[in-house]
């Protein structure tokens, strides 16, 4: 699995005549293409698309918190691939600009062949894009599992 979009920083930040809806899409996108690189690029990237504080599932997190989780989780499944059902994509700007959501079904395989684990499934995220510093960042995330199927 490789990533070419995200491999230096979030593609919006190279987009500022971009729409705020379409910078939103765009940085969702490459943050689900980011997470189907490889545990090294996913970690490196990963401080790019994030505020100093962030809403992670319900619980406001600092960054090193959410960096930890980060990376407790690509230790748990150091393979993984994400992949938008593009027709799910649903963009919903606050009218003064600041911030943008968007949610969104995926599809999904992770993997752990040393403790030879698969799941395979579909899930559903919702992350908050805020545009109130120099650059778009994730401010809020949440996700769950909408199915899944787990193979030894």
């Amino acid at each position: 699995m490789s990533i070419t979009r995200a491999a230096t920083q979030p593609n919006v930040a190279r987009r500022p005549s971009s729409s705020r809806q379409q910078v939103a899409q765009s940085l969702a996108i490459d943050y689900l293409d980011l997470w189907s690189a490889s545990n090294r690029q996913a970690l490196q990237m990963t401080p790019q698309f994030y505020g100093p504080r962030v809403l992670f599932h319900g619980k406001r997190i600092s960054f090193g918190s959410l960096l930890a989780e980060k990376r407790r989780f690509a230790q748990r499944w150091p393979n993984r691939s994400y992949r938008y059902r593009p027709d799910t994509m649903n963009i919903r700007c606050e009218p003064d600009g600041n911030t943008c959501t968007v949610q969104s079904t995926f599809d999904f395989v992770a993997a752990n062949s040393a403790l030879d684990r698969r799941s395979r499934g579909t899930g559903t995220h919702e992350l908050v894009v805020s545009f109130a510093g120099e650059r778009p960042v994730i401010i809020s995330e949440s996700s769950r599992v909408l199915s899944r199927r787990r193979q030894k």
